[in-house]
């Protein structure tokens, strides 16, 4: 079993950087994949004509999408949000031009990457709450300063602090990470015009914050 885990260690450390680029993180999903090969291989029929490494591939990240979806502290990589807006203005482009609904295919094919990759993505961003906020400081900063929400000198997390939990989302969505009004509606299940109207209302809360 050691030497089957040693043959598979490349490709489960591969699942792993697909979820995040924290080293302690892909450490502890490394240990969920060899969970998942140990899983695959006692499910494993060897009279099937499928190679153990492919069969073996979504007991490793299921273990792995399991462990990161169970823990909502974590935070995935920078590559899977650029992915995910990659996959939402895919969608956007094909919806336009074949006028139907898109699919997981579709989306696959006209990227040209596995359909696993995808749908985990979509999974991924649609159920994790903490994304990423490594966010442009500049974008951010030039947001409170035209919004003159910093002149009392109060500190960003107070102004946060004044919102509800979808009012902070919205904001860190769009001023933290760069998303568009569009691409956090399907986030998180709003229409564009809910988006647009929470944004405004967070901004003023902000502002009347920034003054007591």
């Amino acid at each position: 079993m050691e030497a089957l885990i040693n043959e598979l260690s490349d490709m489960i450390y591969h699942i792993a950087r697909g979820f995040t680029n924290n080293q302690d993180l892909i450490n502890e999903l490394y240990n969920q994949g060899v969970l998942g090969v140990y899983e695959a291989y006692n499910n494993f029929d060897e009279k099937s004509k499928t190679k153990f490494s492919t069969y073996a591939y979504m007991y490793i990240y299921g273990k792995m999408y399991t462990y990161i979806n169970s823990n909502r502290t974590i935070k995935v990589s920078k590559d899977m949000i650029g992915l995910y807006k990659l996959i939402l203005k895919t969608k956007d482009y094909l919806a336009q031009i074949k006028c139907k609904e898109v699919s997981i295919k579709d989306i696959s094919e006209y990227l040209n990457i596995d359909e696993s990759l995808v749908q985990l993505t979509i999974n991924m961003m649609s159920s994790t709450l903490s994304i990423d906020y490594e966010y442009d400081e500049n974008m951010f900063l030039s947001f409170i300063s035209d919004n003159k929400l910093m002149e009392s000198g109060i500190e960003i997390s107070d102004l946060l602090d004044s919102l509800n939990e979808d009012e902070k989302k919205i904001i860190c969505y769009k001023y933290f990470s760069g998303y568009s009004q569009n691409e956090i509606a399907k986030i998180m299940n709003m229409s564009q015009s809910s988006v647009s109207r929470c944004e405004k209302q967070s901004i003023d809360k902000m502002r009347v914050r920034s003054t007591i």
